[in-house]
């Protein structure tokens, strides 16, 4: 989603001077594409300020620092809602 940024830490919360990435072109000119998965919500709010109609989901963060979630749950999450 980001192409470039800079940011004082590793907290999406600081991005400062965000470039977005083509979206729009890249879905153009890839049709097959179905869905847009997200593991960040920073990411899914910046992608929902582009007003593109496309069909999008949230997925727990795969990072190890997310432990509110074990990785087995994260995985059977991430089964469910991309191999269907």
């Amino acid at each position: 989603m980001v192409k470039g940024a800079s940011r004082t830490n590793s907290l999406d919360s600081n991005l400062k001077n965000i470039e977005l990435n083509d979206i729009e072109s890249l879905l153009k000119n890839y049709p097959n594409i179905k869905m847009i998965a997200f593991t960040s919500k920073t990411a899914e709010k910046l992608f929902k300020k582009l007003n593109i109609d496309f069909p999008t989901t949230y997925l727990p963060s795969p990072s190890p620092a997310y432990a509110k979630m074990k990785f087995d749950e994260k995985l059977e999450i991430y089964k469910d809602l991309l191999l269907n």
